[in-house]
């Protein structure tokens, strides 16, 4: 049995949770933040409050945390001769601990290549260091050993085609999606698509991005998180289109020089006014909503920017609505008072990225079962791993093993997972000191 560790969605009316992935750990007082020999801060990954896995395992402790910390840079090319040197994990048995200042000489996320830094930061400003905070709950499930899985797929292949090679690994996989289900309830594919950021032709026949009014009662934007990430990635967008004018303005013919010079003049524009919302946002409490005068003043702006005769400046509206309104709902998994303002259809539609399993509907035969795509993070038992890496089950135990998780901006390699592991003895003397961690790419 194995310990299924997953993200609550949408993250409204929560019991008291202690347990979650990112933001800043809890720390005793005098308990320096973990480093690498060479001094530097490691990254927090996950707390795991034991007390919150009562009666589901009989391998770790029933009280204290867990504290997850790896070195998360570009490559992440970490030297296993050295397991305390690129992660750490801690454990306090009394669980009396406080959240701790952030390190002033923490490193960026993933050497500044980190999702939000790609897409919302502004130039100006220093690097994401620290993974955006959700809880997690627990609930045992069966795992099964990708090894034992090639153990049965080597006898068959010995035995009959490769075709039937590809429906054991099929079978395996909607097993542990029927595990997931059981578990969580949450389904294998989203009860529904945002039908925002798509082009539609208005009254006047003009093409147009369709707002988020259309999915949620009142009027977009509603809440300040949603005017600070829409905008961000105006600006982001915006400027990337502005640092091709200059080849564009180079390579065009005189008749398509006059538009493109009325194209830079309104991006320029559309920088200035979403600075404007973004500095605004910044004075404000993110979680809270705007006023009806605020909205006006915000849809006098943007709404005529998604019926804009540039095609630039209304693919600019469709990527920030997109993406802006994806990071807003994800804010709501480190504030209730988010979780609460935001309009539970906004959370419905964007459930498909938070999901634990997806069918694949690419490459199945007419007759063939579905197969299913299963990420999920998990303590204990068997990990399905997206490349094979030697671990001796026998001598080790999982301890936790986190995967690329777009709901809190973890990108690990390219797709990959970390696996946190501990040999059984040390497990049983509680010297989790002793843990180390390894790679794996997607």
């Amino acid at each position: 049995m194995a310990i299924l560790a997953w993200r609550p969605f949408p993250p409204v009316d929560l019991p008291p949770i202690r347990s979650r992935l990112g933001g800043v750990p809890l720390l005793p007082d005098g308990v320096e933040w973990p480093r690498t020999s060479n001094g530097t801060p490691l990254h927090f990954l996950a707390l795991i409050d034991c007390s919150e896995l009562k009666n589901l395992n009989s391998y770790l402790p029933d009280t204290g945390i867990l504290l997850f910390f790896a070195l998360i840079d570009e490559e992440m090319d970490w030297q296993l001769d050295s397991p305390d040197e690129y992660c750490r994990v801690l454990y306090f048995e009394n669980g009396d601990c406080n959240e701790t200042s952030v390190p002033d000489d923490l490193p960026s996320i993933s050497g500044a290549y980190h999702e939000f830094d790609k897409e919302f930061g502004l130039p100006e400003e220093q690097r994401t260091c620290v993974y955006p905070s959700w809880p997690l709950k627990f609930a045992s499930i069966w795992t099964w050993s990708d090894k034992l899985l090639y153990q049965i797929a080597n006898f068959i292949g010995s035995q009959y085609d490769h075709k039937t090679v590809n429906e054991v690994e099929v079978a395996f996989r909607r097993a542990r999606a029927a595990e997931v289900v059981r578990v969580t309830g949450l389904p294998t594919d989203s009860r529904e698509i945002p039908r925002w950021e798509k082009v539609r032709y208005n009254s006047f026949g003009h093409r147009c991005v369709v707002l988020p009014d259309e999915a949620s009662p009142g009027k977009f934007p509603h809440m300040w998180i949603i005017v600070d990430r829409v905008c961000r990635v105006t600006i982001r967008r915006s400027m990337d289109k502005m640092k091709n004018m200059e080849y564009r303005l180079k390579n065009a013919s005189e008749e398509e020089i006059s538009d493109l010079l009325g194209l830079k003049d309104e991006l320029s524009k559309v920088i200035e006014s979403a600075r404007f919302w973004t500095g605004l946002s910044n004075k404000k409490n993110l979680e809270n909503m705007l006023s009806e005068v605020e909205i006006n003043n915000f849809r006098e702006w943007f709404v005529p920017l998604c019926s804009s005769k540039y095609d630039d400046v209304r693919s600019v509206t469709m990527c920030a609505i997109r993406n802006g309104m994806s990071s807003a709902v994800k804010y709501c998994g480190q504030s209730e008072v988010a979780a609460a303002n935001m309009p539970r259809e906004y959370m419905i539609s964007l459930e498909s990225q938070h999901l634990l399993t997806k069918s694949n509907r690419w490459g199945i035969g007419k007759n063939a079962p579905r197969a299913f795509d299963v990420r999920h993070h998990q303590l204990l038992g068997y990990a399905r791993l997206t490349q094979d890496m030697d671990i001796d089950d026998d001598n080790t135990v999982l301890l936790l093993h986190l995967v690329s998780d777009m709901g809190v901006d973890f990108m690990f390699c390219d797709l990959g997972e970390i696996e946190f592991r501990i040999n059984k003895d040390d497990l049983k003397a509680k010297r989790f000191e002793n843990s180390w961690a390894v790679t794996c790419g997607g």
